[in-house]
């Protein structure tokens, strides 16, 4: 019998052809897949190379670059020798170090630095003299300028500070560089080799203290006193300190605790003083 062909339809394919088209097919999706690959391998690889030199960049300026982000230098915590403490560096083009020690009140802890906004504002204020190294620190107001001395020993032992520190004392803190002031026989050879600036704020014990101790620091380094205008004792000691020490006196708006209370106001004063000093 004849086949019957109907006119218009295609003639019935073999299995043979069938599988030579499926296999044709995924050749093509193979090969197009392969083209893709390779032109996503090179333009990653082209990006990648700017992206590095930019985390390089902003590592040097205590920043990185996360998935196109810039994150705020990091706060880590440390122990030097029981005592422990914040640590951050802010942002500069210099490539020299100045180290900002915080010690606290009797009231407060180095967590007030933190909770206050003030260390990390700290942390991302740009200087252009030397770049700043921030520590907020739990030292206890019991301790004395001997126990600030072996803290400060300890961080140089593991490299975290190589310079002389700007030192801040709120309150009660005040009382290391007051019985520091106290060793007449030795503060004017001892104290330069770890405190080249100091920030005392509302450092009440000073109105305690014999004149001679105070003058002691005339000349010696350069001081900021800090108080609040609401703190009438805190005046009383700055001026003193002005007047038998030559400090620079700054009033803030607040209580005893101003930096608390200015803490914007206390950032750019601290800050403009320790670029003062080159």
């Amino acid at each position: 019998m004849s086949s019957l062909n109907i006119i218009g339809s295609k003639p019935p394919q073999s299995s043979y052809a069938r599988n030579q088209q499926w296999w044709s097919m995924q050749r093509y999706r193979i090969a197009m897949g392969g083209f893709a690959l390779i032109m996503l391998l090179a333009i990653s690889s082209w990006g990648s190379g700017s992206t590095t030199t930019t985390k390089e960049a902003m590592a040097e300026m205590g920043e990185t670059q996360s998935d196109g982000v810039v994150e705020k230098p990091s706060i880590t915590m440390h122990d030097a020798g029981g005592i422990s403490y914040y640590h951050c560096k802010g942002t500069s083009t210099a490539t020299k170090e100045k180290p900002l020690v915080m010690l606290h009140g009797a009231a407060f802890t180095k967590e007030n630095w933190k909770t206050s906004g003030i260390l990390d504002e700290l942390c991302q204020t740009t200087t252009t003299k030397r770049r700043l190294s921030v520590f907020a620190v739990d030292l206890p107001v019991s301790k004395t300028y001997q126990d600030l001395i072996q803290f400060l020993e300890v961080l140089k032992s593991e490299g975290r500070i190589s310079a002389h520190v700007a030192l801040v004392t709120p309150s009660a803190s005040g009382k290391t560089m007051i019985t520091w002031a106290a060793q007449a026989a030795t503060v004017k050879q001892t104290l330069p080799k770890y405190i080249e600036r100091w920030i005392p704020v509302a450092a009440n014990a000073i109105n305690m203290q014999p004149e001679e101790n105070i003058q002691r620091l005339d000349g010696l380094l350069p001081i900021l006193a800090i108080y609040g205008d609401q703190d009438r004792p805190g005046k009383q000691s700055s001026e003193r300190l002005q007047s038998l020490a030559g400090a620079t006196v700054v009033e803030l708006s607040g209580r005893h605790p101003c930096y608390l209370d200015s803490p914007n106001e206390f950032v750019t004063e601290v800050v403009k003083f320790i670029e003062e000093g080159g």
